[in-house]
């Protein structure tokens, strides 16, 4: 995050996995891989799986679960197959409608005006054509310490 601005950037192209395998078991399908560049895979990143031999087993997904050199996401259109190769390339783009937490610090206690924070999909950006998410109004009231009070 930009602490000037507040944008915040989601990571894109933080690891690469060379696939080999692909099981599918309604609704999921398991791929076999090994990390070839990058951070380790985990739960909740973004996949984009290219150069399957079955179409089916190509396309963007989340990663729901994680095992010794495999991963899973959520695939109907997935195909059994063990003779395959393809890559895949990952980034913590979150899920549409996937729930954001923040941890922040002040100079002064506030809190938020809001407990929803509505967020809007703007255009992709040019580079990687991932989502820019903006929030249109975000408004954070000041929070009043008396002296002998607790902030905590």
């Amino acid at each position: 995050m930009n602490q000037t601005t507040g944008v915040v950037t989601f990571n894109t192209g933080v690891s690469t996995v060379n696939i080999t395998a692909a099981s599918f078991s309604t609704p999921n399908t398991t791929y076999t891989y090994t990390l070839t560049a990058g951070l380790a895979l985990a739960v909740g990143m973004r996949i984009v799986i290219t150069g399957m031999t079955d179409p089916g087993n190509n396309g963007t997904f989340y990663i729901t679960s994680l095992g010794a050199g495999t991963f899973t996401v959520v695939n109907t259109s997935g195909v059994t197959n063990t003779g395959q190769s393809g890559t895949g390339i990952t980034s913590w783009i979150p899920a549409s409608a996937a729930v954001l937490t923040a941890d922040f610090k002040f100079h002064y206690p506030v809190r938020f005006d809001t407990d929803s924070l509505p967020l809007q999909r703007e255009e992709s950006d040019a580079s990687g054509g991932d989502p820019i998410i903006s929030v249109a109004s975000l408004i954070l009231k000041e929070v009043r310490i008396l002296a002998g009070q607790s902030q905590g």
